[in-house]
């Protein structure tokens, strides 16, 4: 005898990349630009410290047309990322992206050569920090393939 209710259930969806629920949102475009907010927030903060808050606000702007640098120069400005970096001097700046994107500490030799190059080239820590969260090797520590499969979930603004 049937209870009525159905003990398997199967929803699909095609072409969609965010879906909210009246419990949880999830942002399913990993290899796009929720996936690009991530990785910007992970690079900045590291992965511990990404919320579904901050997911929520940098996908909002990101839907809204923001670029990266926009959104990450934004994100360098907050008291969050200020005080999860301990300052905002390039030699700061680089050892705690350093530190998030590659998982070890920078040696001095490194940070002034990176600082070196940022000062040589006119980059911004902004520009940095994009180029950072770009990397391949970073995409594939933060796991933004798997990302794509499971979605990433997100409090919307």
């Amino acid at each position: 005898m049937s209870s009525g209710l159905v003990s398997n259930f199967e929803f699909k969806l095609a072409d969609h990349e965010r879906v909210v629920f009246s419990d949880k949102a999830i942002a399913y475009d990993a290899t796009g630009r929720a996936g690009d907010v991530y990785a910007l927030l992970a690079a900045a903060l590291g992965t511990a410290d990404v919320t579904k808050a901050y997911q929520g606000i940098g996908i909002y702007f990101a839907d809204a047309g923001w670029t990266n640098k926009q959104l990450a120069t934004a994100l360098l400005a907050t008291d969050v990322y200020k005080t999860d970096a301990g300052g905002v001097s390039d030699e700061t700046f680089i050892k705690h992206v350093y530190k998030n994107v590659f998982g070890t500490d920078a040696t001095l030799t490194q940070v002034t050569s990176y600082t070196t190059w940022m000062a040589d080239n006119g980059y911004t820590q902004a520009d940095v920090l994009v180029m950072a969260s770009e990397l391949a090797s970073f995409e594939t520590t933060i796991g933004l393939v798997g990302l794509a499969t499971t979605g990433i979930e997100y409090t919307p603004v």
